[in-house]
């Protein structure tokens, strides 16, 4: 076997002598995943799985082989690990040509699946002209309409946020007034695709929005006139699937184009972060009390749980609450405390004494403001 001491990037914890097998494997262990390393895993694991693909029933391990390609496959999809050679270049642009060929069909590339993709191939474009140390213009890249900074303008972009909103579950709503708002359900996570709208403008977005509803409801309408002069006068809603009037109601506005003022969105985030976190800490309450059901005695096993459960509450009361929902979620937290049987016994009362105080405090405060 032969032995080295001459890799000093490699990590070296004794005085005895490495072997070339050890310090390859340092180095590997330390590397960050990249696109490439994720390639040869899908490979790998593509060969496996087509080695024992078959056309009746799926065993158990052509399954698992099966759902592991598809990991990978949708890690690499994902675009987030870092691309640092050519190799992880080549995995990429692979992928996007993968789907964008999957996307084509009989009326054309869809906006929804193809701009994603455009905006990692202009992004892997300049990757490339950076790792080689080359500047795009040099080799053509302003008469090719690309920026080296990958802030290229992609046409349809509008179209592109729009479809993508209704895509995600967001609801367009244009007024009588002619301005138009987003809607969502506060109580869930928000998608991505509102931090781009904000970064376009809405007003372009919703301009678009009426020309889609132009566009769909071109029976109902006037045939002549722009899209604020058809749609004039009456209360029009756009999304994905059908609109009713029982599902609007669970939904608020997000996003205005102008007209009634913006809601405001941090105290929608600082709500949302809120309920989740009690709803965590409850959860945490639960399995506590079933483990100590199992074995009242060992409550050592229930520490890092409990650990979590009290940074949780912490934070909890730590943040200011200026919504009914997000108040509604601590009082469900101070009921679940007052009737768990598991509390330190050392602290019977100061996180629930202290729990009261912020939930009153806040209460005051939107008090306050309301008067």
């Amino acid at each position: 076997m032969v032995e080295t001491t001459t890799r000093p990037k490699c990590v070296q914890n004794s005085p005895g002598v490495i072997t070339v097998e050890d310090q390859l494997d340092a180095a590997l262990t330390s590397k960050p995943r990249t696109l490439a390393d994720a390639g040869r895993d899908y490979a790998e694991a593509w060969r496996q799985y087509d080695c024992m693909n078959c056309l009746s029933d799926e065993p158990p391990e052509e399954k698992a082989a099966r759902l592991r390609q598809e990991a990978i496959g949708a890690e690499i999809r994902a675009g987030r690990l870092p691309i640092e050679t050519a190799e992880d270049a080549i995995v990429d642009l692979m992928c996007c040509v993968d789907t964008l060929s999957a996307s084509i069909g009989p009326s054309g590339v869809e906006l929804v699946h193809s701009v994603p993709l455009l905006q990692r191939l202009l992004k892997l474009t300049s990757s490339l002209g950076r790792m080689k140390g080359v500047s795009l213009s040099e080799l053509g890249g302003e008469g090719f309409c690309i920026d080296q900074n990958d802030t290229t303008d992609i046409p349809y972009y509008e179209n592109f946020l729009t479809l993508k909103a209704l895509e995600d579950g967001l609801v367009f709503h244009v007024a009588p007034d002619g301005s138009v708002a987003i809607y969502g359900d506060v109580m869930a996570a928000h998608p991505d695709v509102l931090k781009q709208i904000d970064d376009y403008g809405i007003k372009y977005i919703g301009d678009q929005a009426k020309a889609l509803l132009c566009e769909r409801d071109h029976m109902f309408l006037p045939r002549a006139g722009s899209a604020d002069e058809r749609l004039r006068g009456k209360h029009w809603w756009l999304s994905e699937g059908a609109v009713t009037r029982n599902n609007t109601r669970v939904l608020e506005p997000l996003r205005v184009s102008f007209g009634s003022p913006q809601k405001d969105w941090p105290a929608v985030q600082n709500e949302m972060e809120i309920i989740k976190l009690c709803d965590h800490a409850i959860n945490l309450e639960h399995r506590i009390a079933a483990m100590l059901a199992e074995a009242p005695d060992n409550e050592e096993r229930t520490k890092p749980l409990n650990i979590e459960r009290m940074e949780a509450e912490a934070r909890v009361r730590e943040l200011n609450a200026t919504t009914l929902p997000a108040q509604k979620a601590r009082l469900r937290l101070l009921n679940e405390r007052r009737s768990y049987s598991g509390c330190e016994k050392n602290h019977p009362a100061t996180n629930e004494i202290g729990l009261s105080d912020a939930i009153l405090r806040d209460f005051i405060a939107m008090m306050g403001e309301a008067a």
